[in-house]
């Protein structure tokens, strides 16, 4: 892209309007020229070069679900939801669990290391949870793209 000054290290480089646009023009509105044409309008090692790249998007996304580095939004969307109701239903629970305990204590320190150690019991509980639940073998159906059968 030309432009009218190029900044030093940290500094922004400047661009002059007039002569830009045509640089803009050419690269990037026809960059989006290829996607807009309908199949017809391509030869044919135009359409079997657009196929074979989205067979091979569509190769890497099936890859990587099966490698565990994708999953369906949806089922993980339950998932969440899940820990985040279990995180919560423990969370209430902890007054009624504590609260025994601290009516005991008469010493401001003790009723500060009771809560503090309670609360951080309850944080490991909940990523072990999350963690169980994380490292469960997934859902091979769960995997496979949408659109496809299995």
């Amino acid at each position: 892209m030309p432009c009218a000054y190029r900044g030093k290290n940290g500094q922004a480089h400047k661009f002059d309007w007039q002569d830009c646009r045509p640089w803009i023009e050419q690269n990037i509105v026809d960059s989006g020229a290829l996607e807009e044409t309908a199949i017809d309008d391509m030869d044919w090692h135009q359409a079997r070069t657009v196929s074979a790249r989205e067979r091979a998007k569509r190769d890497r996304i099936e890859t990587a679900a099966l490698e565990r580095r994708y999953v369906e939004a949806a089922a993980l969307s339950g998932v969440v939801e899940d820990l985040a109701r279990q995180a919560v239903l423990a969370l209430r629970a902890l007054p009624a669990r504590i609260a025994p305990r601290l009516a005991a204590l008469d010493d401001e320190l003790a009723i500060g290391q009771a809560l503090d150690e309670e609360i951080r019991t309850l944080c490991t509980e909940i990523e072990r949870g999350a963690l169980r639940i994380l490292e469960e073998e997934p859902d091979l159906d769960m995997l496979q793209p949408s659109g496809d059968p299995a």
